[in-house]
């Protein structure tokens, strides 16, 4: 699988598949004032590191100690009108077993070593 495409603009985002091509790059997704907005945003939020989180700890073993902190539902809604994108909806829509959907949005900072596994729900009883 080649990961070094070239970003994409805000225009062609319709005829993107995540199915075809699993990472996706926008150029300019968010607005010098979005970022702003959002960068004030995360100097508000209240973080919590890995090592305070033990029972995430255990899921996500020698990942450093990234912090996250809550997505606030002023900034939640401005975030998920951008994902309402075709490609997003019909990649989540594309697993099989989907008994039901929700969406919650976090920051996370990193630090050199740390990492994050993805998951899904999927698998879990």
């Amino acid at each position: 699988m080649n990961i070094a495409q070239p970003p994409i603009a805000l225009a062609e985002l319709s005829s993107i598949s995540l199915q075809r091509s699993p990472v996706l790059v926008v150029e300019n997704f968010w607005s010098p004032d979005e970022r702003q907005f959002f960068r004030e945003k995360m100097k508000q939020a209240s973080w919590k590191s890995l090592s305070d989180l033990p029972h995430v700890r255990a899921d996500f073993p020698n990942s450093g100690n990234w912090a996250k902190a809550e997505i606030g539902p002023e900034e939640g809604q401005r975030f998920l009108s951008r994902l309402q994108l075709p490609c997003i909806r019909d990649h989540i829509e594309s697993f099989p077993n989907i008994i039901g959907r929700h969406v919650g949005f976090n920051y996370y900072s990193y630090s050199a070593g740390d990492c994050l596994l993805t998951h899904d729900d999927t698998d879990q009883g």
